[in-house]
């Protein structure tokens, strides 16, 4: 079986340089909406280089390509500024989602990259 590397991002493949590490059939990346793919192919001019397979999916949608096709395959998952675009609640439900996508054997990996205040609670305006 394929080892697979899988990004949940937000807009822009916003971790895209990451691709000249890992860029062959087996890198993944979603996002919930598939023109971001588009306008990242148009911000970091790889249309032509990028090998990775983009799969528009919601992670909450169990019936989506994601859950069809990739539940219980990946070997790593980084999910790059993702998280912090939901309340704790979904952050819990979302990292649920996301961990079923992993492949049940030690050394899956779940890795990202987030900021955070140790004063827990919503920002908004000049608090950010």
């Amino acid at each position: 079986m394929d080892n697979y590397v899988m990004q949940v991002v937000c807009t822009f493949r916003s971790s895209s340089p990451s691709k000249m590490f890992i860029n062959d059939s087996t890198s993944l990346d979603s996002d919930l909406r598939p023109e971001f793919f588009n306008l990242g192919y148009d911000l970091f001019l790889d249309r032509s280089t990028i090998k990775a397979t983009f799969i528009p999916s919601d992670i909450f949608d169990d019936t989506s390509a994601l859950f069809q096709h990739l539940p219980s395959k990946l070997n790593i998952i980084n999910a790059a500024s993702f998280f912090h675009f939901f309340d704790w609640g979904r952050q819990v439900a979302v990292t649920k989602q996301v961990v079923k996508l992993l492949r049940p054997v030690p050394g899956s990996l779940l890795t990202g990259r987030h900021s955070g205040n140790v004063q827990p609670g919503k920002r908004e305006g000049s608090e950010l």
